[in-house]
């Protein structure tokens, strides 16, 4: 048995040295992504984006917003100059949180009344809103905790604190998750697909046939991918009905926009397939490759992380993702009912991912079999 099976072992030995790229992923993959996932996954939220709208510009209420700040929970990154302001920057995703200081406030403080604070937090995360839902709540106890000690004599509570948790108040996972599941599960089979698309035709001996049409390399990628376009809508449409009738996620914006925008992240996905499948030689070599891109979509991309909880450095390289850009979209437009005037931004970025991806993958393909 050896005898035989020595030569065989060694046969495969050899194989694998020739087929480097194969080799190189299984080798470099799993350090990469120990090393990137390991170093960008965190789960302790802090320093949320926030906005202020101070509209009593005292000492006291100056006082109060850098005791929020002295949480680590709450990074003042813009004062605004009215609560509609606080709302839209929330809603267009520019802050997570937003304190309102009303211009009673410090009258009520030294009166011996009871001032008012809202602190409004973004709750369609519920891991990244719990720890700044607590961090508010804290920091009113402890501002009342001081006053009364200084005040021995007084009846009321000095100061109360209102936290008003939007678009997901009931803190419930699914709203979060299933949004994010629609980008995650196109991503993930559109992708797949297309990168085996060219590889399996190389495979089966039919892409001489295609060679010898007069069809352009423009219009065989366009023809490739049409197909799974429509694919791709039917998937959103169940996940999304699933999700309204099964796990109750609210859909308060527009659905035209939703698939307008849906299709530019559908044909960036199979873009970014096919430029695949150019590179690759065999569909097993597709299929690894595939999982190096769909990995780091999933964990970098916001759609079990927050975001803002993770390094710089992963930021910035979630945002070389297309999925990090239509969850964001995503969200906006299901759960606050966001318009193209707050998105608009992150739609351009998707369609030049989609530009950019198409035309690299045509580039990359020869009418050639060599």
């Amino acid at each position: 048995m050896m005898r035989h099976l020595r030569p065989m072992v060694r046969k495969e030995f050899i194989q694998m040295r020739r087929d480097r790229l194969t080799l190189g992923i299984m080798v470099a993959i799993p350090v990469v992504q120990l090393l990137l996932f390991g170093y960008a996954i965190q789960t302790d939220v802090r320093h949320l984006p926030t906005v202020v709208f101070d509209d009593s510009r005292t000492p006291e209420s100056r006082d109060l917003i850098a005791a929020f700040e002295n949480t680590g929970n709450f990074t003042i990154v813009a004062r605004v100059p009215s609560r509609a302001a606080v709302d839209d920057a929330i809603a267009r995703g520019r802050a997570q949180a937003g304190i309102i200081v009303p211009h009673e406030f410090p009258r009520a403080l030294v009166g011996g009344g009871t001032a008012l604070v809202q602190v409004i937090v973004d709750a369609e995360d519920p891991l990244s809103s719990q720890s700044a839902l607590a961090a508010a709540s804290g920091v009113g106890e402890v501002r009342n905790l001081a006053v009364l000690s200084a005040a021995a004599g007084r009846a009321t509570l000095p100061l109360e604190i209102r936290v008003r948790p939007r678009y997901n108040p009931g803190l419930r996972s699914a709203v979060f998750i299933v949004p994010g599941l629609v980008g995650v599960i196109l991503t993930l089979t559109l992708v797949l697909v297309t990168a085996m698309a060219i590889v399996r035709e190389r495979e089966r001996g039919t892409l001489e046939q295609l060679i010898v049409t007069p069809i352009s390399r423009t219009e065989l990628m366009i023809g490739k991918i049409t197909p799974y376009v429509a694919v791709g809508l039917v998937q959103m449409t169940t996940v999304l009905f699933l999700g309204r009738w099964v796990f109750d996620v609210p859909l308060t914006g527009s659905l035209v926009l939703l698939y307008a925008v849906t299709l530019v992240f559908i044909v960036a996905s199979l873009a970014f397939g096919l430029l695949i499948s150019t590179l690759v030689r065999t569909q097993a070599q597709a299929i690894q490759a595939s999982f190096f891109f769909v990995l780091p979509n999933i964990l970098l991309s916001g759609f079990m992380f927050p975001r803002a909880a993770m390094p710089a450095a992963a930021r910035w390289l979630g945002l070389a993702l297309p999925l990090t850009y239509f969850l964001k979209i995503l969200r906006g437009i299901l759960l606050k009912g966001v318009g193209l005037a707050g998105i608009w931004t992150d739609v351009a970025a998707l369609a030049a991912f989609g530009v950019v991806l198409m035309a690299l993958a045509v580039r990359r393909f020869h009418k050639t079999l060599d």
